[in-house]
């Protein structure tokens, strides 16, 4: 029989003692130091536990206090394991390293989020600046402001019960930004993917059940079901209760359904793309004497001895990519990512090299946006933003790709 995993002695065997022997052995391996004194913690209320069973004093209460410890052993195991997460991957040390100098304390984000605001509104109206420089300046400061929050929270270790409230106040929270607010869903959706802590999910699902803007409801929820524990529910009870909640509005059921078919959709994305590359690239290149406007597909003033000797090639050439078009744009219909092949290959500007950029909502008040659109370029990029159906990363890949961005 293989030797229980660190989780499954908490959630399945509810076995405090072997889990911290496994837990102590995790840290003397892989040099973690960081969370000896919990177990200590954790080691001394459960000594005394057994005990007091040893001599027949039984509490009324032990079961609850010893489902408190595993809880509390869960925790620790949580924190020990991004501890071993942060240590092997380069950008998590360096998330940890902003973090080390960052101060996450509820009160000072609450302020810095509610500043922005009033700064950027003050900016506006400057008198002794050029307001386009002074609303430009406070971005910018803001921008950086943002990230290093971001990395923070990425490697956040588990949350109590009060940072929970606070967070889901803050996000529901009139005076901070939108963009904000949906970059910060988007920094504990990530960091529950690789740990799970019930009280940055709880957070995600009061979001999603209190938000009135619908992106950020939309992202909330998207983060609630991606990061959708297995087994936790087995000691957090209150997970069972959040989903019992979320699904009692059938609003809620409607949107589950169409993420979940979402989902499905993304699995077949290479597939797409492959099909795209294969069965309909070829054709466009090929029929490249034709261009696309308002009108539909029409042929350039570019005459070709095959024209001449074969008239009838045009027609015909002119059908295949009609053809070509109007499959890709069935795909696209259907909830294919008809762009993926084209986007995925425009994330090597230095905009990416940052985490949270990844994950951040389109603005053209972006520093980097701000910096490189403008005069009739800027007023072609918001058209064709505005127009196109693309989402906010492959928006900022558009628009470093289409003026030449370094």
């Amino acid at each position: 029989m293989a030797n229980p995993t660190i989780k499954d002695s908490i959630l399945i065997h509810r076995n405090v003692g072997e889990s911290l022997q496994l837990l102590r052995k995790r840290m003397t391996d892989f040099s973690i130091t960081d969370y000896i004194q919990d177990v200590e913690e954790i080691e001394n209320d459960y000594r005394i536990m057994c005990n007091s069973l040893s001599h027949n004093m039984r509490d009324p209460q032990g079961e609850i206090v010893y489902n408190q410890l595993l809880r509390r052993t869960y925790r620790l195991y949580a924190n020990v394991r991004l501890a071993f997460i942060v240590k092997k991957r380069l950008p998590f040390i360096h998330c940890t390293n902003v973090a080390k100098r960052f101060d996450i304390s509820g009160e000072t984000v609450a302020k810095s989020l509610e500043n922005y605001v009033q700064d950027t509104a003050m900016a506006s109206l400057s008198l002794g600046d050029t307001p386009n420089t002074s609303v430009a300046r406070v971005n910018a400061m803001h921008q950086r402001y943002m990230d290093e929050l971001f990395s923070s929270l990425l490697v956040a270790s588990q949350w109590s019960d009060d940072k929970k409230q606070f967070y889901s106040e803050l996000l529901i929270s009139p005076m901070v930004d939108q963009d904000d607010t949906l970059l910060i869903v988007s920094a504990l959706t990530m960091a529950l993917l690789n740990v799970f802590d019930v009280n940055k999910w709880l957070t995600l699902v009061n979001v999603c059940l209190s938000s009135t803007i619908e992106r950020v409801k939309q992202r909330a929820l998207v983060g609630v079901m991606l990061t959708l524990p297995h087994s936790e529910n087995l000691l957090f009870v209150e997970i069972n209760e959040a989903i019992k909640t979320i699904c009692k509005s059938a609003d809620m059921r409607r949107e589950i359904g169409e993420l979940q078919l979402q989902l499905l959709l993304c699995m077949q994305t290479e597939e797409d793309n492959a099909e795209i590359q294969r069965d309909i690239m070829p054709t466009l290149i090929k029929n490249n004497k034709f261009r696309m406007t308002r009108d539909g597909i029409v042929e350039s003033d570019d005459d070709s001895l095959n024209d001449i000797l074969d008239s009838g090639s045009v027609d015909k050439n002119m059908a295949e990519m009609e053809e070509k078009m109007k499959k890709m744009m069935a795909m696209r219909d259907s909830g294919s990512d008809i762009y993926f092949g084209g986007f995925s290959h425009m994330k090597r500007f230095s905009f990416f090299y940052q985490l949270s950029n990844w994950f951040a909502p389109f603005s053209f008040d972006n520093p980097d946006v701000a910096s490189v659109v403008r005069g009739t370029d800027g007023e072609l990029i918001h058209k064709a933003i505005s127009q196109g159906p693309f989402c906010d990363s492959d928006k900022y890949s558009f628009v470093f790709a289409f003026v030449g961005y370094r």
